[in-house]
């Protein structure tokens, strides 16, 4: 009896020093594999010549990013925030939106992003100026997410962002 339970704890022991390590990996690691995972997200919506699936993949990155916790976001490198950001250049305004979106959702982590999310809104065009009226709407969809980021990323800078 004493040597099945001497055997069981052996088994035991011989597991968990293989599922433990997988299982608590190191913070520094953890945001490693995170900065890893962003900058592929990207360089696949960059890289896919056919337009719905750049928008699905733009989609995905965002979802990503929401699905994070906070102390994973605050940890991201400024290199994947850029990485986001250069999206925002995008000649689609689903992959603009979905990246305003990503990030307006890592907040004040992604402030090295505010220069192109200006950037961004001062590129929004009018729909139409019409001489009498002035500037009716905007052409991109994209306006309102890029604004939503801004107030997330930078809640104190309201009053200048364009």
């Amino acid at each position: 009896m004493r040597e099945s339970k001497l055997l069981a704890c052996i088994f035991l022991i011989a597991i968990s020093s293989l599922i433990l390590p997988a299982t608590f990996v190191s913070a520094a690691e953890q945001e490693r594999n995170l900065d890893a995972t962003i900058e592929a997200m990207v360089e696949s919506i960059r890289t896919e010549p056919d337009f719905a699936s750049r928008i699905g993949a733009a989609r995905e990155l965002s979802i990503f990013i929401r699905k994070q916790i906070r102390e994973r976001l605050d940890g991201l490198s400024e290199k994947s925030v850029i990485a986001i950001a250069s999206l925002l250049n995008d000649r689609l305004d689903q992959v603009k939106s979905y990246a305003a979106t990503a990030l307006g959702d890592i907040g004040p982590a992604a402030r090295s992003a505010l220069p192109a999310l200006k950037s961004a809104l001062r590129d929004v065009e009018p729909a139409f100026e019409s001489p009498t009226i002035g500037k009716i709407g905007v052409s991109s969809t994209a306006a309102p997410e890029i604004l939503e980021a801004l107030r997330r990323i930078a809640p104190n800078e309201r009053n200048r962002m364009r």
